[in-house]
């Protein structure tokens, strides 16, 4: 009965043994640029923004991948190509499909390192900020039981340029949601505030409030209302806007990091957004810095842009070797009449053991029934009942 119990542990441990141990995600999907140009201008309807999406297993090996890109409606994709990708093998070649480039790949014996997966070349048609996101994707390993080993898909963000004047080909368009949203609507809303026309903040959306503000300005000026905008209306708004500087105080200023859960090898990467209605350009001191939790500085930098209508400020921290901890990335901007804000955004380095995964607890566990093994074989030796001599009669 013994002997059978024994058998039964080890051939249990050793089926256990067998199981995948889980697999280390630290792949990262990227759109390339993931923001403004380098320049730091606004993308103008029209422009063409050659993009790529970047692959990069650092030490893992990606058999296959998969996703889908979702492109926003102000931005048309021209056209898509896998000639240089590190997939030679696909199930479903990137295309685009409506809204949306989808791709499924593969490679003889995986990939490992850093390459392109697909590229495209977009082209803005709108004057909006455009997000483009992935809705889904994986990487899955190179092993006899795939495990997907992706971390992060990133995204992109392209800010548009605010018009200088209203264009002559403008028109209110309605959006799925029934309402008009657009950076040109803003500088209608300006031209209104600076003529207290108008008692709100800036949406850029064209409502109720909104309409009536036009519909007095239009009174006002002794213009006989053909339509909300007619051509009279807009050649007398530009004239109006051109009339005020608008003030610094129009500024929304947010702060993101792409990625708060960082991997050895990964360097932070954040972007400050200014968004501004204004026409003045305004100059703005940004000010980085690094804390750990006992809120020493570890690491602190400063920069200067100017922002006209709208700027993304990405940077990244490849410069910077923090151990593994929890961190605070601080952000103080000064501008204008000397108007400070200040942001903040936590972020964590992992060991080089990559502990997220939990791949520690199943080597612990491995090594908790190798020692019962050892033990069970043990205690089989010492109480093994020593065989019995015949005894001989003379």
């Amino acid at each position: 009965m013994i002997l059978r119990t024994q058998h039964l542990l080890l051939t249990t441990l050793l089926l256990w043994m067998c199981l995948p141990v889980a697999a280390y995600a630290q792949v990262t999907i990227d759109i390339i640029p993931p923001d403004t140009h380098a320049s730091g201008d606004a993308y103008a309807p029209g422009t063409v923004i050659p993009v790529a999406v970047v692959m990069n297993t650092r030490s893992a090996t990606v058999g296959a991948a998969e996703g889908v890109l979702r492109i926003p409606p102000e931005l048309a994709v021209r056209s898509v190509s896998s000639a240089d990708s590190v997939f030679s093998l696909w199930v479903k070649e990137p295309a685009v499909d409506g809204n949306t480039i989808s791709f499924v790949g593969g490679a003889p014996g995986g990939v490992t390192g850093t390459g392109t997966v697909f590229s495209a070349v977009l082209e803005v048609v709108a004057d909006d900020t455009a997000h483009v996101y992935f809705d889904s994707a994986r990487a899955l390993s190179f092993a006899a039981q795939p495990q997907d080993v992706l971390r992060r898909a990133g995204d992109a963000w392209y800010p548009f340029a605010l018009p200088r004047t209203i264009p002559d080909d403008f028109r209110f368009e309605r959006t799925h949601e029934g309402e008009s949203r657009s950076t040109a609507i803003g500088y209608l809303e300006i031209c209104l505030l600076s003529e207290d026309m108008l008692d709100r903040t800036v949406t850029g959306v064209l409502d109720a409030a909104l309409t009536d503000a036009l519909r007095a300005f239009q009174e006002r000026e002794g213009i006989v209302p053909s339509g909300l905008l007619t051509e009279a209306t807009r050649v007398a708004l530009n004239r109006v806007c051109a009339r005020h500087a608008l003030p610094a105080q129009l500024f929304d200023i947010s702060l993101t990091i792409d990625d708060r859960t960082l991997v050895p090898g990964d360097a932070l990467s954040s972007r400050v957004v200014f968004e501004s209605f204004g026409q003045v350009p305004t100059d703005v001191e940004i000010a980085f810095t690094i804390l750990n939790t006992q809120g020493d500085t570890l690491y602190e930098v400063e920069d200067f842009v100017t922002v006209e209508t709208q700027r993304i400020v990405p940077r990244r921290f490849d410069d910077v070797a923090l151990a593994p901890g929890s961190y605070m990335l601080v952000v103080r901007t000064r501008y204008g009449d000397d108007i400070r804000d200040e942001f903040t955004q936590p972020f964590t380095v992992l060991p080089e053991d990559g502990t997220e995964s939990g791949s520690w607890i199943i080597w612990l566990l491995l090594a908790l029934g190798v020692v019962a093994l050892w033990y069970i074989t043990r205690d089989r030796g010492q109480h093994t009942a020593p065989r019995h001599q015949p005894v001989r009669r003379r």
